[in-house]
This record gives structure tokens, sequence and C-alpha cells, in this order.
């Protein structure tokens, strides 16, 4: 397989697990975010919220971060920017697009570490920042 055609299918699976993600999200499903977005705990999977709160590490923190999230910020849209990617990690960056619970929609940025597990691409890092990203 081609260096290009390696590219567009690991674009196209990373893509997948982000429509997931927004799905997950705008469920209010924390749980089934974190277990079908996240590597697992083998992998020591993180996430650095916004609001310059720590980073928290593992499955069960995870969950209860985006469960204390998602009430406040109950919709989200992700718009990948850039994507580098091997055989085995890529890296994204983006725009977040959140819609807080009155309809007011705010634009964040966010860098996430993927790598290539037995259950396919999975987040091993997640960055999140809620100071926006101009045009």
């Amino acid at each position: 397989m081609s260096d290009e055609s390696s590219m567009t299918l690991t674009a196209k699976a990373i893509a997948e697990r982000s429509r997931f993600f927004e799905a997950a999200y705008r469920s209010g499903d924390a749980q089934a975010l974190v277990e079908g977005y996240f590597a697992d705990d083998s992998h020591l999977p993180l996430a650095s919220p916004p609001g310059g709160q720590q980073p928290v590490r593992g499955r069960a923190a995870l969950i209860a971060m985006f469960a204390g999230m998602i009430p406040d910020m109950p919709g989200i849209l992700l718009e990948t920017v850039e994507l580098i990617a091997s055989d085995a990690v890529a890296m994204e960056i983006g725009r977040a697009h959140l819609t807080d619970r009155d309809g007011v929609v705010h634009v964040g940025r966010y860098a996430v570490g993927w790598v290539l597990t037995a259950q396919g691409w999975r987040a091993k890092a997640d960055f999140f920042a809620t100071d926006g990203w101009a045009d």
C-alpha cells in the first residue's frame, strides 16, 4: 500500500472516531465516549481539560471529567485542521465548536495524540482549550 493510500485510510479511521466522539458527547454518555474514543488503560490515556485544570489519566477519571463537562456544553463539532500520521501513531490538531446550554457556540482548539490499538485508532492524549482560534 502506498504512503498516500495508507494516510487516506488513517485519516478516514480517525475521522470516524471523531464522529463517534461527537455523537457520544451529544448523547451525554461519558462512559461510551471514553470507552469508544480513548485507548484502554494499558496505554495510560490522558486528557487536559479546559480552564487550566490539571490533566486526568485513566478511563475512570476521563469518564468523570466528561460527565462534568457535558451538562454545561452539550454540543460539540470537531474540525480537523492538520493530521500527521505514521503506521502506529498520529497527531491531530483542530478546532472544537462547542454549544452551551443557551445555544451559544464557542470555538476552542484541540490536539489529539492517536495510537493504533487492537481496537483501531484510539486517543492516547487529548488536549483542549477554550481560548479559541481565530479563522
